[in-house]
């Protein structure tokens, strides 16, 4: 059996039940850690999985769905709450927060091999998934926890600001590295990735405009300080005297 493995930082999310999850496990056309490219084509769309501890098949912790997307494979599911050991796991996912990561294994059913940016990698064309797990190490590239929900339902806003600042910061590391890579080999962004660099910009301004807002309506009011009182204090007393 394969396993790879991938970073996903935690956001809570609000709906569905207690124990829903849903998780980034894979993206496709990505060259990760291990030499190995996933294209769209190697998962099942709508797949039913286990979610193990770990790859320990004899540890099931909960249960899922397959969503393969344009760019990426989500696993949606929940954790067996009723169970010590499900129970157990979420707890951990859930405080783990941005240092959780995730692995699926799965066999190779059809898959080549490519030269890409002078070292050839692993085209994994069709897998068979056998299960995904909560893991400590990863090896992918460009993965998240979508959400996990919490036992009383509400939304921790602490919790999704932590995820999307260490998504931030991991994504600000990747453009640089990027964008000095391009410039080294004189190549330039595809139109299909500068649509996409756009969107994200024109996403992040978005949020960047709700944050200050935010940050102006609740910001506390100033207090007079000791000497501006007592000035003001005498200035009302000398027109009561008159």
């Amino acid at each position: 059996m394969n396993v790879k493995s991938v970073r996903a930082p935690l956001v809570v999310k609000d709906g569905g039940q207690p124990g829903a999850v849903s998780a980034v496990f894979s993206t496709f056309g990505v060259v990760d850690a291990d030499n190995d490219v996933v294209l769209a084509t190697a998962l099942t769309h709508g797949q039913a999985v286990p979610m193990t501890w770990a790859h320990r098949w004899d540890l099931p912790v909960g249960k899922g769905i397959v969503q393969v997307g344009e760019n990426q494979a989500v696993f949606d599911g929940e954790f067996f709450l009723e169970t010590d050991a499900g129970l157990e796991a979420y707890k951990t996912v859930r405080a783990m927060g941005p240092l959780q990561e995730w692995s699926w294994g799965f066999r190779v059913i059809d898959a080549g091999y490519e030269q890409r940016d002078e070292k050839f990698v692993r085209v994994i064309k069709r897998a068979e998934v056998f299960e995904v797990s909560p893991v400590l190490v990863g090896a992918g590239v460009g993965t998240y926890t979508v959400g996990i929900k919490s036992g009383d339902g509400h939304m921790a806003l602490a919790d999704q600001g932590d995820a999307v600042l260490a998504a931030a910061t991991d994504l600000a590391g990747r453009l640089r590295a990027l964008a000095a890579l391009r410039a080294k080999e004189g190549r330039v962004l595809s139109d299909a990735n500068r649509k996409r660099l756009a969107a994200l910009s024109e996403a992040l301004r978005t949020v960047l405009t709700d944050v200050d807002e935010l940050l102006r309506s609740t910001e506390p009011e100033k207090g007079l300080d000791p000497m501006t009182l007592y000035v003001e204090f005498q200035r009302i007393t000398n027109q009561l005297r008159g």
